[in-house]
């Protein structure tokens, strides 16, 4: 049976990661949507599969233009290509195929375009579709989705970098040092308590709404980390509280070990958040259900 106090300062720490992963999430996904990462990549996947002039000219067909994003700062480019589109405005692009002409016609066309790359791509796929103008939609559509897929792992390659910096970011500026909270958790029975509250209602409330689906605001995230009765954050007071004579957890480090110190917890801290929210949700489930199974029990004998 684990020690009530470990278990619940790991409660305590899970949740604290949870909510933090929200809050780095959300201001990287915030930083992908101003820097349109996501169009960038996805516009390369793009112009590899059919070269730069095919892909220009997909992109300005109607249907991938009813695709774009109006904003204030003009039309955005679409981040998401269903596969069913792309393969319809290849196939568009190809006149001999929108008129209906034959086997031999599409050939033609598709030896045409002026990259050897993707002649023998489209080439290929025809022949295996027996050619066949349905089965040869369908190629296409798996080219497209096997590319793209290739392209997610270089977009969360390139996205790593950015998320270890945000994830610092937050970790620094919130002073989340895992060290310094797991000792006040561990030294404060009345704070650990109320964290663990707050987990128990953070399940209940996750269980319908599970963090892999819906990744809260920049906004939200920041009014969940208030609600932490967690001391957070910086301060420049004294690093001894007259009144209770503990060490403010928020003051800065003044000696060299201190400061050593300080850095390995927010690199613990920066790196847990790396990790994201749905892991520590699915941490944090197990945690309560194993404090919830070794309560004692109320009967009365």
């Amino acid at each position: 049976m684990l020690n009530s106090g470990l278990l619940e300062t790991a409660i305590g720490l899970v949740l604290i990661y949870m909510i933090l992963s929200f809050l780095s999430t959300g201001i990287n996904e915030w930083i992908a949507t101003l820097t349109q990462r996501r169009s960038e990549f996805l516009e390369q996947g793009v112009k590899r599969l059919l070269g730069s002039e095919l892909g220009q000219s997909l992109y300005q067909h109607p249907l991938l233009l009813a695709l774009r994003r109006h904003t204030r700062r003009g039309d955005r480019r679409p981040s998401y290509i269903p596969a069913g589109t792309f393969s319809k405005v290849v196939l568009a692009l190809l006149p001999s195929i929108g008129s209906g002409g034959s086997g031999r016609a599409v050939e033609v066309m598709i030896k045409d375009i002026d990259n050897k790359q993707v002649q023998e791509s489209l080439l290929t796929l025809w022949a295996d579709a027996g050619q066949q103008l349905d089965k040869f939609k369908a190629e296409i559509e798996q080219w497209f989705n096997d590319t793209m897929d290739r392209v997610s792992g270089w977009y969360k390659r390139r996205t790593q970098l950015v998320t270890f910096v945000v994830a610092v970011g937050v970790a620094v500026t919130l002073n989340a040092d895992t060290i310094r909270i797991a000792t006040t958790l561990w030294t404060n029975p009345t704070l650990r308590a109320a964290l663990v509250v707050q987990a128990e209602q953070a399940v209940q409330q996750h269980d319908s709404n599970p963090p892999e689906t819906t990744i809260p605001t920049v906004k939200e995230s920041l009014k969940q980390v208030q609600s932490l009765p967690l001391p957070l954050g910086w301060t420049s007071a004294n690093k001894v509280d007259s009144a209770t004579n503990r060490e403010d957890p928020r003051a800065a480090p003044d000696s060299f070990w201190e400061i050593l110190i300080k850095v390995l917890g927010l690199f613990i801290t920066a790196c847990a958040l790396t990790i994201g929210a749905p892991f520590w949700f699915d941490i944090l489930k197990k945690f309560i259900n194993i404090r919830g199974a070794g309560k004692p029990s109320d009967t009365k004998q």
